[in-house]
């Protein structure tokens, strides 16, 4: 099987033939040296040649962007992994859209900017998978996924505002950590609650009491502790919380009577 991915997210150092990471550092034509050293080597360069970009658009979400990711697919279907399948092998490959993403958070989930931009990813996919037809037959399976959804906000929960009352986080004048024993991790609809002493029991005792009566209050949906993350490979957070839909978490740290 020959693999490719175009801008897939978290596919740095992957073991895909045709790796077009979601990486960048500079915006401008840095950024395709940099893509060829941390995907396929030279693979950037070559694409946005026959693309006749300037540069690749690794962190720009936006709808004209995601047209080049689109072309990007295209080329490596057509160029690259053709060859292969006439060959008789069969070839996976993952294709991602970022501008809906980015739209909806800006315009709301069901905006006509969001509609609009859906309409643009509905063709986006539409002449993806014509081009796989093109070299591969009706024999494709065809996933569409996505990394989250959407919900309208009305509400905004700040768990960290009652680590800073409770003196669980330090801040100066300017509301800047300057140091802390229990921080809160925003996720938007979830909440990721660390202690940094992963040894004071006694510490995390007080948040786990803490966070189990907040889900008697508005906003709060759900909670999972240390003993239920442990199934979660790789979760190093002690407590999460998960928001009732209307509510979301933010991050910031300005101590307030009226945090949620």
């Amino acid at each position: 099987m020959v693999t490719a991915s175009i801008s897939w997210p978290c596919t740095v150092g992957a073991p895909i033939a045709f790796n077009i990471v979601e990486y960048w550092r500079f915006h401008d034509k840095l950024d395709t040296r940099l893509q060829d050293l941390v995907g396929t080597p030279g693979l950037m360069s070559e694409v946005v040649r026959n693309l006749g970009l300037e540069y690749y658009p690794g962190n720009e979400w936006d709808r004209k962007s995601d047209e080049h990711r689109r072309d990007a697919g295209l080329f490596i279907l057509r160029e690259k992994l053709a060859p292969f399948v006439k060959e008789g092998k069969p070839f996976f490959m993952t294709q991602y859209f970022a501008a809906y993403d980015e739209v909806a958070h800006h315009h709301d989930w069901n905006s006509a900017e969001s509609l609009e931009t859906l309409e643009d990813i509905d063709s986006h996919v539409g002449q993806i998978v014509e081009a796989a037809r093109d070299i591969a037959g009706e024999d494709l399976v065809i996933c569409l996924v996505s990394d989250h959804g959407f919900v309208s906000v009305d509400d905004i929960i700040n768990i960290n505002s009652r680590f800073v009352d409770e003196g669980w986080i330090k801040t100066d004048s300017c509301n800047k950590i300057e140091s802390w024993d229990v921080y809160a991790h925003d996720g938007h609809g979830t909440t990721s609650i660390n202690i940094r002493d992963k040894s004071d029991n006694a510490l995390y005792a007080l948040v786990h009491s803490m966070c189990s009566t907040l889900l008697s209050q508005p906003g709060f949906a759900s909670m999972l502790d240390r003993e239920d993350l442990k199934s979660i490979n790789g979760y190093s957070a002690d407590i999460v919380l998960e928001a009732q839909p209307g509510f979301r978490f933010v991050g910031c740290c300005i101590s307030s009577p009226h945090w949620i």
